[in-house]
């Protein structure tokens, strides 16, 4: 057993430490007074040593049963996934050094190499830890960079020579961010449309369309130079006016480096030096940051577990990619009864209609695919309807066959890939197509390489 492991030569305030947290799990409050049986065989380890006399055992045990909510409170549920794709459901106790520490899903203490996980998802907190939250704004202003990042948050003003922005992020503080690493700022929360096109452009909030290039940026304005402006000349527009711009920075060449923390709110922020403990990830960010109470830019901010949604952990390994980014097309079916049934996003999962065949077109490098798919009915008593086959060719020797019904109505995808491309074909089954949809969710790829 786990506990075993924890010497009782350790000095007493260790020892004892150590055996609150093994009698502890999983949080008494969650299984009822009837979880004391998590802490006999702790009994039966201290009875059996000189130092620990009975009465010491009893205010052992009441000291486990009061800690239980502190110890419920400092972990994070979560899901933890490796380039093989496997996902394991974990509770977070701590990260340090390196050295992930959790209990498992058969809640037993377990230490692991963080190296040995590819990306941290699903994070959940207790119900009381959420509740510290403050709400997410609907449609906050945004940037996003030319490596990935992303900063949810209000524009402060420009650095002196006006190349840099200086955006304030809620939890993180004051980045100073140079110009050419930005590839979109949005002012009221929408994205702007993409395009081919070779400056920069600016959308006011009339829907007008400037193109040109951001030459400044300032306190309350930019500097815009129009495009076929003469002698170089500028314009100077109030942000008040503005709704977002799209720089034409190229894509970040060389592999990104650093843990990509995701926030509740949408931010996506590059760190090193990772550690979790008592329910607060610190990481310190590869911005150059400030703050009002003049924090070193190389020192480490903390932020409550409850606000993180996911880690993409750097790993020399791979790393992963959501289906959903990768481009598709339909090249058979999309049509039911006459009438187009493209597949398209509804909320975090991927919503198709039989039958369809869809062409994935993969990252280089490639390797292994995984999906959870269920099927969409809505309705209890139209799932007796739905019968369908699911075809996923990922350039193996042989496609991988699921067929999904009324009492068979998900299943797990993990397969291996080869190649550039991925299809995914639905067939209708002995109904035709009448309510053969489904939902693929968490569909990942692992790729590998650190790029």
């Amino acid at each position: 057993m786990t506990f075993m492991t924890h010497r009782l030569e350790k000095p007493r305030e260790e020892t004892i430490s150590s055996i609150c947290l093994l009698a502890c799990k999983p949080p008494l409050r969650k299984v009822g007074w009837g979880g004391y049986r998590h802490v006999r065989p702790v009994f039966k380890v201290l009875q059996a040593h000189p130092r620990f006399t009975r009465s010491a055992c009893v205010r052992l045990a009441v000291v486990a049963l009061l800690g239980a909510p502190i110890v419920a409170d400092a972990m994070t549920s979560a899901t933890v996934i490796g380039p093989q794709l496997d996902r394991r459901t974990v509770s977070i106790l701590s990260l340090h050094d390196g050295m992930l520490r959790f209990f498992d899903a058969e809640r037993d203490l377990r230490e692991d190499r963080l190296d040995r996980f590819i990306q941290i998802r699903d994070l959940k907190v207790e119900a009381r830890a959420r509740a510290k939250e403050k709400p997410a704004v609907e449609k906050a202003s945004f940037i996003t960079l030319t490596d990935g990042q992303r900063l949810v948050g209000e524009w402060v003003d420009g650095t002196a020579e006006g190349q840099a922005l200086r955006w304030r992020h809620p939890q993180l503080g004051v980045f100073a961010v140079e110009l050419r690493r930005i590839a979109v700022i949005s002012l009221g929360g929408t994205e702007p449309p993409a395009g081919d096109r070779l400056g920069d452009a600016l959308w006011l909030n009339n829907g007008d369309r400037l193109e040109g290039l951001l030459a400044s940026v300032g306190e309350g304005e930019v500097s815009w130079q129009p495009q076929d402006a003469e002698d170089d000349a500028t314009l100077s527009i109030p942000l008040d006016r503005i709704a977002a711009f799209r720089l034409s920075n190229p894509g970040r060449r060389d592999a990104p480096t650093g843990h990509l923390v995701w926030l509740r709110d949408g931010t996506g922020v590059r760190g090193d030096r990772l550690s979790i403990a008592k329910g607060v990830l610190s990481v310190i960010p590869q911005l150059a940051a400030e703050s009002s109470e003049g924090r070193d830019a190389a020192a480490a901010v903390t932020i409550a577990m409850s606000t993180v949604l996911r880690i993409d952990l750097h790993s020399r390994m791979g790393r992963l990619v959501d289906l959903r980014h990768c481009p598709m097309s339909v090249v058979g079916g999309g049509e039911v009864f006459g009438l187009e049934m493209p597949p398209r996003r509804v909320g975090d999962a991927l919503w198709l209609h039989a039958p369809v065949v869809v062409r994935v077109d993969l990252p280089e490098g490639a390797q292994r695919f995984a999906a959870q798919v269920e099927l969409a009915t809505g309705v209890e008593s139209t799932m007796t309807w739905a019968d369908l086959d699911i075809v996923v060719d990922s350039g193996t020797e042989h496609p991988m066959r699921y067929r999904l019904h009324r009492d068979e109505p998900m299943t797990q995808i993990n397969i291996a890939v080869k190649g550039r491309r991925l299809l995914i074909e639905l067939a209708p089954g002995r109904n035709g197509p009448l309510m053969d949809r489904i939902l693929m969710r968490n569909g990942l790829l692992f790729v590998a390489g650190e790029k």
